[in-house]
């Protein structure tokens, strides 16, 4: 069950209202949680590709657990690359800089 982030906060002992930092081990802990996710994605076969990861598309249960969310985009992997997402597709700051040169017309995995 998603929360909200105030919520998380509560729940983690941390003040919402406070100006201390979240806590450097929740961090990395929700970073791993993440990493594992793309992973388990990109070992499927086909691969699945997220192509808008961001923030708001990472939810955190009561647990503490970062779990991805909105594969809206999402697009399976058949090849040893993936077209290009179009202009409007996507979180133009969460893109991959190669997402920006349309001469390129495909993204290969380092993207």
């Amino acid at each position: 069950d998603p929360q909200s982030g105030e919520q998380l906060l509560m729940d983690l002992g941390i003040d919402p209202d406070s100006s201390k930092a979240f806590p450097l081990r929740s961090i990395l802990s929700l970073a791993r949680d993440v990493a594992c996710g793309l992973a388990y994605l990109h070992r499927l076969q086909p691969a699945i590709v997220h192509r808008d990861l961001k923030p708001a598309n990472v939810l955190i249960d009561r647990h503490g657990t970062a779990k991805i969310s909105d594969f809206g985009l999402a697009r399976a992997k058949h090849h040893s690359y993936v077209k290009t997402a179009r202009p409007e597709a996507g979180t133009l700051v969460y893109m991959a800089p190669e997402c920006f040169d349309p001469s390129k017309g495909r993204l290969t995995d380092k993207a």
